[in-house]
Formats: structure tokens, C-alpha cells, sequence
């Protein structure tokens, strides 16, 4: 391997392990919210992925609960429940996307997007 070859692939550990020595591995600081997190590049995947799933499980627990409260709210007042539930999931929709787009991230004192 050549010197160059040998400095780039130091580099490339470097960028995924968050250490130029050998058998280290603190990952990199987070940026996000002030958090005092370090993550490998897997460390990183994994964690989100974890964040994904929770999200998504969070997600299902609402759509059941707002699903919940459709048919009370149409059995109660004789409306049809499939417009009842179809006009909640349109309000939720509108108010994700609204929230989407005035979203924004502080990373290291910086607010980006907004």
C-alpha cells in the first residue's frame, strides 16, 4: 500500500469510527439538540433505526386511539364513520405537513431550515 493509500484509509476509519488509533472507537459527537451522544457510523444507523421504529409504533397507538374516538364521536352524533374518520386523517395529514414544513434544527448553536 502507499503512503497516500495508507493516509486515505486512516481517514475513511477515522470518518467511521470517530478515532485515527487502531482499536478505538468513541464515534463522533452528536449535533442534534445538544445532545452529549457519540455514535459510529453504525452506532448511528441503529439509533435511528430504533427511532423509526418507536415512531412508527407511536404512530400505529394514535391512529387506533383517533379511530377510537371516530366511531364514539359518529355513533354518538349518527354521522357516517368512514367520512367521519377519512375528514380526521386529512386534518392530521395537513397539520404533519404544516408541522414539516416550519420545522427546524439547532445544530451547534446554528438553526437551520425554519
Amino acid at each position: 500500500m502507499t503512503p497516500d493509500q495508507d493516509f486515505k484509509l486512516h481517514k475513511i476509519k477515522y470518518h467511521f469510527t470517530g478515532s485515527p488509533k487502531t482499536g478505538e472507537f468513541p464515534g463522533h459527537e452528536s449535533w442534534v439538540d445538544g445532545s452529549e451522544a457519540h455514535f459510529t457510523v453504525v452506532d448511528f444507523s441503529r439509533h435511528n433505526h430504533l427511532k423509526a421504529v418507536h415512531a412508527r409504533n407511536r404512530a400505529a397507538r394514535r391512529k387506533a386511539q383517533l379511530d377510537q374516538l371516530a366511531e364514539a364521536v359518529a355513533r354518538r352524533h349518527q354521522l357516517d364513520v368512514d367520512e367521519l374518520k377519512a375528514a380526521v386523517a386529512e386534518a392530521v395529514a395537513d397539520g404533519i405537513d404544516e408541522a414539516t414544513a416550519q420545522l427546524s434544527v439547532t445544530v451547534r448553536g446554528q438553526v437551520l431550515g425554519g
